[in-house]
């Protein structure tokens, strides 16, 4: 796919030729170093919200290539109900990567190998 990007003068900036290789992270600006999390509803309407928008300057491919990703204090306990949102692909961890010798980490990541899992068998029914 060859598709460029636009500044808001409408001036080309660069090609992108893959859009599935770009990631957006989107973390609220009030839980940044907080320990504060979105509600999975708010980081959802936040991140439909930011899809919408590329699908409206983009196109429909672009939209859903892009991997857009929720930062804002992703825990073992609010990871699973985040994930399972229609527009959050993935996280940004910051904390939880580090602590408890990284027992955090390993739970989020073991909610989305299980969110990705049921994923896959859902779409081979189809």
């Amino acid at each position: 796919m060859d598709a460029l990007y636009h500044t808001g003068n409408g001036k080309d900036t660069h090609s992108i030729d893959s859009w599935d290789c770009l990631v957006l992270a989107y973390e609220p600006v009030w839980a940044i170093g907080t320990g504060k999390s979105a509600s999975p509803e708010q980081a959802q309407a936040m991140h439909c919200a930011i899809r919408n928008w590329i699908r409206k300057n983009h196109g429909p491919d672009v939209a859903k290539a892009i991997r857009i990703i929720y930062g804002g204090s992703v825990k073992p306990y609010n990871c699973e109900a985040l994930i399972t949102k229609d527009d959050i692909d993935g996280f940004l961890l910051g904390g939880a990567s580090i602590s408890h010798k990284g027992e955090d980490f390993a739970k989020i990541a073991k909610s989305m190998q299980a969110h990705w899992n049921e994923t896959k068998k859902t779409k081979s029914k189809l």
